[in-house]
């Protein structure tokens, strides 16, 4: 009998409560206010976290005229040297014969990978170097191992030459105007 006068005083509470309209109000202004504050917190928590990455010109190397120039400096060896091989024909571009011209893009390309690597908040175009000076030896292997490398090939890869430069170039461009794209 206990329990059922327990389950009817918790039943008519239940119901003053439901009744209540200020009871009502109280609750829901004090969920309000703890969400609010809960959202507060979120917000300050987000802008603790994302202080690093604001603003985002302040994250990326400074423009410089000397690493742009030597860009330019190293597609135009690497065109100069693919259309040679293009010109030459399949079975005259022997690797013997552009031994040195390898060796000369490849200094070019290694020195703008150490400018790039050495150059503060520089990570994105010392990748690209990285990259760009891979596909190079690759190349200058794969000439090695066959002998000759065919004018399609040549052909392909002065369009994957190009894009690249112009992707290093446009990053470039972008520090100029302080803005990374």
């Amino acid at each position: 009998m206990a329990e059922n006068e327990k389950k009817t005083q918790f039943a008519r509470l239940r119901e003053r409560i439901e009744n209540s309209g200020f009871l009502a109000w109280v609750l829901v202004f004090g969920v309000s206010i703890i969400s609010l504050s809960s959202f507060l917190e979120a917000i300050v928590k987000l802008r603790e976290n994302t202080k690093a990455l604001l603003p985002i010109e302040h994250r990326i190397a400074e423009f410089d005229a000397q690493t742009h120039e030597q860009v330019l400096r190293a597609a135009k060896a690497v065109d100069a040297l693919l259309l040679r091989l293009a010109d030459e024909g399949d079975e005259v571009n022997s690797f013997r014969k552009f031994r040195a011209d390898y060796r000369a893009v490849e200094v070019e390309l290694r020195n703008l990978s150490l400018r790039n690597l050495s150059r503060p908040l520089n990570q994105v175009s010392a990748k690209q170097s990285e990259v760009l000076l891979k596909l190079w030896i690759n190349l200058r292997k794969l000439h090695a191992t066959r002998g000759h490398v065919t004018r399609e090939s040549v052909e392909l890869l002065q369009r994957d030459f190009e894009g690249m430069f112009e992707e290093i170039l446009r990053l470039e461009a972008a520090k100029l105007r302080g803005v990374a794209q």
